[in-house]
């Protein structure tokens, strides 16, 4: 990643563990092509369901590259 584009993927990560729900990574996965990887991750989303303290981690983990 460069270093220009970290501060983007920062806010967007923030902006994303403040306001997405399943809904919202599903579409981010379809408007991606990601959709498959997305729906695969381990955590992703059960950690978003049960309000898992590392959600905002596996958030940034699965933001398309």
């Amino acid at each position: 990643m460069s270093p220009l584009l970290a501060p983007e993927i920062l806010r967007l990560k923030a902006a994303i563990v403040d306001s997405f729900n399943n809904e919202r990574w599903m579409e981010l996965g379809v408007l991606t092509e990601c959709a498959d990887t997305i729906n695969k991750h381990s955590r992703l989303l059960r950690s978003l369901s049960w309000g898992d303290p590392d959600y905002p981690g596996m958030s940034s983990k699965s933001l398309p590259q």
